[in-house]
């Protein structure tokens, strides 16, 4: 069914804590392979963009944005099998 399909894909990612001050958590799980992260401002302006990650299993990347806008932002990660998932960030 589509919401299988959808926690699956959802399960590849995770993103901690949601409402943010300096730093960005997110774990990738299920041999998910990102190829690409990259954060955009509301008004989809580019602010980070991060490639060629090499991440394990179950590890989690860091990302400091200390130096970003308080504001709604939102993460597109992209996989080697061509899947993107976006998710919304808040940041105090």
């Amino acid at each position: 069914s589509t919401d299988n399909a959808n926690s699956d894909i959802n399960d590849l990612i995770a993103i901690y804590p949601n409402t943010i001050n300096d730093e960005l958590k997110i774990r990738f799980s299920k041999n998910s392979k990102p190829k690409r992260i990259e954060l955009y401002s509301l008004i989809s302006s580019k602010v980070i963009e991060i490639k060629d990650l090499d991440i394990q299993l179950n590890t989690v990347k860091k990302i400091d944005i200390s130096n970003l806008s308080k504001g709604i932002y939102f993460l597109k990660a992209e996989f080697d099998n061509d899947k993107i998932i976006t998710k919304k960030i808040f940041k105090l």
